[in-house]
C-alpha cells in the first residue's frame, strides 16, 4: 500500500516538474483490471477530469476549472476510516516534506465521504487539511470521479488527464 502510494507521489511531482510523458495512446485506452467493475468502473489513465463541483468547508466553491491549467490531486476518503487516516498520514509527511515553494506546485482537493459540520468538527479538534476540504456525504462526487472506493488518490496533469491514482487495498 505504501509503495503504491509513493510511487503515486512520485508521479505527481513529475508532473509538477512537468517531466512525465504523456502515455501512449494503447496504455491510455487498456482500463486496470479491476474485480469491483461490476459495482463501479476504474479510473482509465489519459482520461479527462470529469466535471465536478463542490463546497469547501470554508464556503469556497471549487470545480473543475478552479484548476485550469494546472496539476492537481484529488483525495477522496472519509474521516472515520482507519485506512483514510493512515493515507493522509503518508500523504500529509510526504507534502509537508517539501519546501514552501514546492507544495505550492501541489492544488490538492480533499473530499471526504462526511457531512460538512464533521469536517467543521476536525478542525475545531486541531485537525488540518493540506488543500481544500469538501464533504460529499452522498457520495456524489466518488461517483463522478469514478472511483469504486475510499481512500483513494487521483492525481491529474495541467490539461486535466489522468496520470495516477491509487487506492488503500
Amino acid at each position: 500500500v505504501m509503495a503504491s502510494l509513493f510511487a503515486a507521489l512520485a508521479h505527481v511531482e513529475n508532473i509538477a516538474e512537468g517531466s512525465l510523458p504523456q502515455p501512449a495512446a494503447e496504455e491510455r485506452a487498456q482500463p486496470v483490471k479491476n474485480p469491483l467493475a461490476l459495482v463501479q468502473p476504474m479510473p482509465t489513465l489519459g482520461a479527462p477530469c470529469p466535471r465536478f463541483r463542490g463546497t469547501t468547508v470554508d464556503g469556497l466553491r471549487v470545480s473543475t476549472s478552479t484548476f485550469k491549467g494546472k496539476p492537481f490531486l484529488i483525495f477522496l476518503g472519509s474521516l472515520r476510516s482507519s485506512m483514510t487516516r493512515e493515507m493522509r498520514r503518508i500523504l500529509y509527511g510526504y507534502l509537508d516534506s517539501k519546501s514552501k515553494e514546492d507544495r505550492q506546485a501541489f492544488n490538492v482537493i480533499e473530499i471526504y465521504a462526511d457531512r460538512s459540520q464533521h469536517l467543521r468538527e476536525e478542525l475545531l479538534r486541531g485537525g488540518r487539511f493540506q488543500g481544500l476540504a469538501v464533504a460529499d456525504a452522498k457520495d456524489e462526487l466518488r461517483r463522478t470521479l469514478s472511483v469504486p472506493f475510499a481512500p483513494y488518490l487521483l492525481g491529474y496533469d495541467g490539461k486535466h488527464s489522468l496520470v495516477v491514482f491509487t487506492g488503500y487495498k
